[in-house]
C-alpha cells in the first residue's frame, strides 16, 4: 500500500511538470493541488512553486471554494475560444484524457476546418461519450431572426435539435434564460458550464467551474489565470444576439432527473 501511494505521488509530481513545462507557464492552482505541494515541496522544482510566496495563506483563501479540480488553458488561436473550453472541461472526466495543449488544440481547429461553432462542439463532446444538457434563453423553435447569420446559427441548431432530442445523452431546455440558483445546481453535480457570450462585442466561450460566496470561478481562455466575478457581471457578458445560451457536460445519466 505505501508503494502505491508513493508511485502514485511521483506521478502526480510528474505531471505537474509536465504541464508547466509543455503546456503553459500560468498554472492555477486548486486547494487540492496546494496540499498536495505543500506536502510533496522537497520533490517539487522551484519554478513550480516559486509564485507560492505564502502557501498557507494560499491555502486558506481557497479552501471554502466549490471547484472542479480542472486546468485552466488560455487559447492560442482567436477564433479557438469554444475548443479551449472543451478541452478543460472534458479533463475533469476522462480519465485518460490528454491534458489542454496547442497540437491537440490545432488538430480540433484543423479537424473544424478552421470554422468553429456550438453545433461542432456539441458532436464532439457527444463522440466523447459526454453527456449534455442545454439551455437556451430563446426557443429557437419558435422564432426567427432578421439577420441572415443568425438565421444560418438557428437553422444549423435546429437541424441537430432534430437529428438528436430523442437521444438519451442530451437534455434540451428551451425558454431557460441564466439564473444563479441553476448553475449552482449544475456545479454541485460536478458539471462543467460551458457559457455563450460576447468579449468586445465579439462573440465569445468562457467554462464556470465552481463558485463562493459571492463568485462564480470563471476559466475564460483568452485570460492567463482563473478568475471570480458575481453573478451580475456574468449575466451581462452572456447576453449575444441570439440570446442566452449556455450548455453543461457531465458523465452521469441525465434524463428521468
Amino acid at each position: 500500500m505505501a508503494g502505491e501511494t508513493e508511485r502514485e505521488n511521483t506521478q502526480k509530481i510528474e505531471r505537474f511538470i509536465h504541464f508547466i513545462d509543455n503546456v503553459s507557464p500560468f498554472y492555477n492552482l486548486s486547494y487540492e493541488d496546494l496540499s498536495f505541494i505543500k506536502k510533496n515541496c522537497a520533490q517539487i522544482p522551484p519554478k513550480i512553486t516559486k509564485n507560492i510566496e505564502n502557501i498557507d495563506e494560499e491555502l486558506e483563501s481557497v479552501k471554502n471554494f466549490y471547484k472542479l479540480d480542472n486546468y485552466h488553458y488560455r487559447q492560442n488561436y482567436s477564433n479557438s475560444c469554444a475548443i479551449a473550453c472543451y478541452m478543460m472541461a472534458r479533463s475533469n472526466y476522462l480519465k485518460n484524457s490528454p491534458l489542454p495543449n496547442k497540437k491537440l488544440e490545432r488538430e480540433i481547429l484543423k479537424d473544424f476546418e478552421n470554422n468553429v461553432s456550438i453545433v461542432k462542439i456539441l458532436l464532439l463532446c457527444l463522440q466523447e461519450n459526454l453527456n449534455i444538457k442545454i439551455f437556451s434563453e430563446l426557443d429557437y423553435r419558435e422564432i426567427k431572426f432578421e439577420e441572415e447569420w443568425g438565421e444560418e446559427l438557428r437553422v444549423n441548431f435546429l437541424d441537430f435539435y432534430e437529428k438528436n432530442h430523442k437521444n438519451k445523452n442530451i437534455q434540451f431546455n428551451f425558454n431557460q434564460p441564466l439564473k444563479q440558483k441553476l448553475l449552482k445546481k449544475l456545479l454541485m453535480n460536478g458539471e462543467s458550464i460551458l457559457v455563450n457570450g460576447l468579449f468586445y462585442n465579439i462573440p465569445h466561450m468562457r467554462l464556470v467551474t465552481g463558485y463562493n460566496q459571492n463568485n462564480f470561478i470563471i476559466d475564460d481562455p483568452i485570460e492567463y489565470r482563473k478568475s471570480q466575478i458575481g453573478f451580475s457581471t456574468l449575466k451581462q457578458k452572456s447576453k449575444p444576439p441570439l440570446g442566452q445560451f449556455f450548455f453543461s457536460l457531465t458523465t452521469k445519466e441525465i434524463n428521468g432527473e
